[in-house]
């Protein structure tokens, strides 16, 4: 039981750097220039802003929750770690 908060937040940011990145790499397939999509790996709240614009509402949508998964794990993890 000890290890749940670490396993859960190891997992929530695998599931956010494996949506950025697959939706990084649709948005270079997709969107000309290309090259707004590969500063997004630099700047990653560029992402979803892409994907809105590039008509990925979806991907967008899944991004913010991966993100705030990610961000929800952590901030578990800063509150309990003195318990």
């Amino acid at each position: 039981m000890t290890y749940a908060l670490p396993i859960a937040l190891l997992v929530a940011f695998a599931t956010f750097v494996t949506v950025h990145v697959a939706l990084v790499a649709k948005l270079v397939r997709e969107v000309r220039p290309w090259w707004p999509a590969v500063a997004a790996l630099v700047v990653p709240p560029l992402a979803p802003l892409l994907a809105q614009r590039a008509h990925h509402p979806r991907w967008a949508l899944a991004w913010l929750i991966a993100l705030a998964a990610y961000v929800a794990m952590l901030s578990a993890g800063f509150v309990f770690a003195g318990t």
